[in-house]
C-alpha cells in the first residue's frame, strides 16, 4: 500500500510525512492509553536532534533541506506536547535504548 501524507493507519496508529531526509519519509504516532509514543525513524536519529532541533544535515535532493527542517520542527513540537514522547532511531545514548543494550 502507498501512503502520501498523513494517514490513519488503524485506531490509535498514525503515519505522519516526515519527508525530507529522505523522499517519502513517515514517521509513526502510536496513541497508548497512558502516553503517545512518536517513532522518529531518520527524521530525528539521535535525541538532540529533537532536544535541540538540530538538523540531520543529510538529505537526497539539494531542494529537501527545507523539508527535513520543517520535519524535524514537527516533531520537536510534538514531543514539546504533554504526554507525548519522540523516541529517535539511532541513539545508543539515549537512556531508553541504552537500558536495553545493556540488559545484553
Amino acid at each position: 500500500m502507498l501512503l502520501d501524507g498523513d494517514v490513519d493507519i488503524a485506531p490509535g496508529l498514525r503515519a505522519i510525512d516526515t519527508g525530507g531526509h529522505t523522499p517519502g519519509h513517515q514517521s509513526f504516532v502510536i496513541e497508548l492509553p497512558a502516553r503517545t509514543v512518536v517513532l522518529a525513524g531518520d527524521a530525528a536519529p539521535l535525541r538532540r536532534n529533537i532536544e535541540r532541533r538540530v538538523p540531520t544535515g543529510s538529505t537526497a535532493d539539494a531542494d529537501d533541506g527545507l523539508r527535513a527542517d520543517a520535519a524535524l520542527q514537527r516533531l520537536a513540537d510534538l514531543d514539546g506536547q504533554p504526554g507525548v514522547e519522540v523516541w529517535p532511531s539511532h541513539d545508543p545514548d539515549w537512556h531508553p535504548w541504552r537500558t536495553v543494550i545493556n540488559a545484553r
